[in-house]
């Protein structure tokens, strides 16, 4: 298959699975909400990591930024044991 000649945006993305997919963002954002609520103790700080369910979950003032897979939160590399 050759490349395509157009890239494609992180919205684009999102909106794809939602209108074609069906995949329902509203609920997915409150599930990662919940998931990473724990960081919620550590709110003075700029920036926190709550590491749940395999992932990470960052979080600057009081939104998720990014998921990120547990094991490069934690700075380390190679494989996981």
């Amino acid at each position: 298959m050759s490349k395509p000649r157009l890239g494609v945006s992180d919205h684009a993305v999102l909106r794809y699975l939602q209108r074609r997919w069906g995949v329902n963002v509203a609920a997915l954002r409150r599930r990662i909400a919940k998931e990473a609520d724990g960081a919620q103790a550590f709110r003075d700080l700029p920036c926190r990591k709550v590491c749940k369910g395999g992932v990470a979950f960052v979080i600057e003032g009081d939104r998720v930024v990014t998921v990120l897979p547990r094991n490069k939160a934690s700075g380390r590399k190679g494989r996981r044991r």
